[in-house]
């Protein structure tokens, strides 16, 4: 039975500190009473009257009692050294963990979804409630969190390991005689910013209509379907643009400015299947040879395949020049007489 004592003075105090710890039961008898539902029921069950929960508020809060009582005030056979801190900061001295140690964590902690720290950490512990919703293996499965205070992934993520006891003799006995884990010292690593997304589901759980374990946007996963599945998260992230300076919409398109006017970098002119470079004198000469080297392969299948020329077709005359083939020479034309003027000398 636990009796409650209220004082206010400082001496009281005092004194109560200098107390030896005496005896104390494990479990009260005004604690939860069983009702005998039988009576004008007809069931015959028995039922545990509901207890009214102080609901504790979040961690992180400067919380003080109203009696300025504190837990190393506490003597080793007090009875609130078997609850949580949480309801012995809130001044919650009815924390179900008091009588009912093994239903872990206690009702007004999960009521208000917070840490359920004990005032006395276990020596063993089973796995954390954090590794357990995540699905996902806690290292105090393989030492019972042996002289640690956090297990591996909660000391990575640097959150508050809350773990139930380990009560099982024989998985006691078991840890006890393994050697306690050295852990090597982490390396600082920096992180890297997280990328914001537009979903906290990830692709593969909205594809597929999955319930998604991912907590908001800031966790990277991967989720308990991804890890099963071996594969990591992805998400849909938004689109990100560069920012541009706005352009004015009155200045005009110059030939300069326009892609179509631009000109050419290179130094060097531009040349031709031939090698020679472009030129305003070079142009009509290469138009002209073109043309001259066209006819004369042009000439020269005709005459392979037997076909004669005449003399006056442009090909010819490109090839032989004018005249006819194998004719005489024309003679030479007389020379002519002396003009003889009819003016008397």
């Amino acid at each position: 039975m636990l009796v409650k004592f209220q004082f206010h003075n400082k001496k009281a105090l005092d004194y109560l500190r200098t107390l030896p710890p005496g005896p104390y039961g494990s479990q009260s008898s005004n604690a939860d009473e069983e009702v005998d539902s039988g009576d004008g029921s007809g069931y015959g069950g028995t039922f545990k009257r509901k207890r009214e929960v102080k609901r504790p508020r979040r961690l992180g809060t400067s919380i003080t009692r109203s009696d300025g009582l504190s837990i190393d005030d506490l003597s080793e056979g007090h009875p609130q050294r078997r609850g949580c801190r949480c309801c012995f900061n809130q001044g919650n001295d009815e924390c179900t963990l008091i009588e009912q140690p093994d239903e872990y964590p206690c009702e007004a902690c999960e009521d208000a979804e917070t840490d359920c720290v004990l005032i006395i950490p276990p020596k063993f512990k089973r796995v954390c409630l954090r590794c357990k919703s995540k699905r996902r293996n806690c290292s105090y499965s393989l030492d019972g969190g042996k002289g640690v205070d956090a297990c591996d992934a909660c000391e990575e993520e640097g959150v508050t390991c809350c773990a139930e006891p380990l009560t099982e003799s024989s998985m006691v006995r078991r840890f006890a005689n393994l050697p306690a884990r050295v852990k090597a010292k982490p390396t600082p690593v920096a992180k890297e910013p997280v990328r914001d997304r537009m979903y906290v589901s990830c692709n593969q759980c909205r594809s597929t209509g999955k319930r998604c374990t991912n907590r908001g946007k800031a966790d990277p996963g991967p989720c308990s379907n991804c890890r099963k599945a071996g594969q990591s998260c992805k998400f849909v992230h938004p689109l990100t643009r560069s920012p541009q300076l706005p352009t004015s919409s009155k200045t005009k398109k110059t030939p300069s400015s326009s892609r179509r006017y631009a000109k050419s970098d290179s130094s060097t002119p531009p040349r031709d299947r031939m090698g020679t470079a472009h030129s305003p004198n070079t142009l009509t000469e290469t138009l002209y040879s073109e043309l001259e080297k066209k006819n004369i392969r042009k000439a020269e299948k005709l005459i392979a395949k037997g076909k004669i020329l005449s003399p006056s077709h442009p090909l010819y005359q490109s090839l032989f020049g004018p005249g006819t083939p194998n004719s005489p020479p024309s003679p030479p034309s007389p020379p002519s007489p002396p003009r003889i003027s009819s003016r008397p000398p």
